[in-house]
């Protein structure tokens, strides 16, 4: 009878070991990465992240309480991220526990490595957060004119800064941006301007690879506009922005970086004064398609290099409730162009972000009307096929999600086929 091995498990297996299986097992895709290429994916969206944060903090805090191996281990992702939104009594009061945890054991605030704080009455209780997380790469913060009272206590070994600093003053904002030169992610939202913009010392950020900056109104861009003229990123290579809705802006922000850029992410009419002569590297665009208000793409190449591009996003949405009729012509006027070899001789992957939601949601939200919804399935199906004989991918990806791979429309479609065939069978 074999004798029963009194050797621990636990101590067969490297703590490296242990650590690698227990980031996988909680894996959350870009939760400390700032090295991406791209904007649009959810990777730099804090709310998104938080989403996912909340999926797996049962499980986290479940491996510090196995055994010690383990809470060791399990302690260094357990602190990794802190997301908190305070949107109710119960964050207010989760975000005073954190903080109190961090001032009775400091060194637990050294494992922070990604921080999403919103306003909330305690104040002191984010500053404090902030002032024991000294390692901290990702901070996130939707607050609002009170955030100037505690951001300035960012670290500066921060890599990347995703805030709106609406209500804020630009000196402040200038403020903390000064303090922070080792940024390679920046996202700036609801910037707002001055009557008589002071003079400023040059911004240089000579690691920053993605930007995003996003005005609430033209006054504002063109108070930002003199800094934005003398901005210093020479590895800056991905840009998301509405300045493409003033004129001065577009033409004083500078022209290496339009001519360095490979990524460009516009929004809702912010790209009427962009230029294609401009964007002479550009690889990949997402560009918002909004089918009540739709510009056909030929019109646009005047703005954007559609013959070089390698990779075309369009971020399919609505303003307005429109009959289920319509969206079969719309996509198919839409994908006439990049079909096109001639227009689009570079293409190679061509995704479709859908409206708010996942496809297959948007079918099911509409399976009742089955005619329908079958006639748009066979044209976007048959349209994907010809896609796939000029050598295009056709993909369903989900901008506003964190844990989502890009999907091939084919798929996606005889997913939808099977759903609305259920349904036809359970009536």
């Amino acid at each position: 009878m074999p004798t029963k091995s009194k050797v621990n498990p636990f101590l067969i297996i490297a703590p490296e070991i242990w650590l690698e299986i227990l980031q996988i097992a909680t894996f959350i895709p870009g939760e400390w990465d700032v090295v991406g290429t791209r904007i649009d994916m959810g990777v730099f969206c804090s709310s998104f992240q938080e989403e996912a944060w909340h999926s797996v903090l049962p499980l986290r805090r479940s491996i510090v309480k196995v055994c010690r191996l383990w809470h060791k281990i399990g302690t260094k992702l357990l602190y990794a991220s802190f997301h908190e939104y305070c949107n109710s009594e119960e964050s207010i009061h989760r975000l005073a526990a954190f903080a109190h945890v961090l001032l009775a054991r400091p060194y637990l605030g050294r494992l922070v490595k990604r921080l999403s704080l919103r306003w909330c009455p305690t104040i002191t209780d984010n500053e404090l957060i902030i002032r024991h997380c000294p390692n901290a790469i990702i901070f996130t913060s939707f607050c609002g004119a009170p955030v100037a009272q505690w951001v300035r206590s960012l670290p500066e070994c921060l890599r990347g800064l995703d805030a709106s600093f609406s209500g804020m003053e630009m000196v402040e904002v200038m403020r903390i941006l000064f303090t922070l030169p080792n940024l390679e992610s920046l996202h700036l939202w609801g910037l707002e301007g001055e009557e008589s913009p002071l003079q400023y010392p040059r911004l240089r950020f000579p690691a920053l690879r993605l930007l995003t900056l996003f005005f609430p109104n033209p006054r504002a861009m063109k108070s930002w506009t003199p800094i934005l003229t003398n901005l210093d990123a020479p590895a800056l290579t991905a840009l998301s922005t509405n300045i493409g809705a003033l004129s001065s802006a577009v033409s004083l922000f500078p022209r290496d970086i339009w001519g360095r850029i490979t990524y460009l992410g516009v929004f809702f009419k912010g790209y009427r004064y962009v230029k294609s002569t401009y964007l002479v590297n550009l690889h990949h665009l997402r560009l918002p398609i909004v089918i009540d208000e739709y510009q056909t793409l030929p019109k646009l190449q005047k703005h954007f290099p559609f013959h070089q591009l390698e990779m075309l996003t369009l971020r399919v949405s609505c303003r307005y409730s429109v009959d289920m009729s319509e969206w079969e012509p719309f996509i198919r006027k839409v994908l006439a162009f990049p079909l096109d070899t001639q227009m689009m001789p570079s293409l190679r992957v061509l995704e479709l972000d859908w409206w708010d939601q996942s496809f297959e949601a948007f079918v099911k939200r509409h399976a009742s009307h089955r005619d329908v919804v079958n006639k748009f399935l066979t044209s976007l199906g048959s349209i994907a096929v010809r896609f796939e004989k000029r050598g295009v991918r056709l993909l369903e990806v989900n901008g506003g999600a964190v844990q989502h791979t890009p999907v091939p429309i084919q798929e996606t479609v005889a997913a939808c086929r099977k759903y609305v065939l259920k349904a036809k069978g359970e009536d």
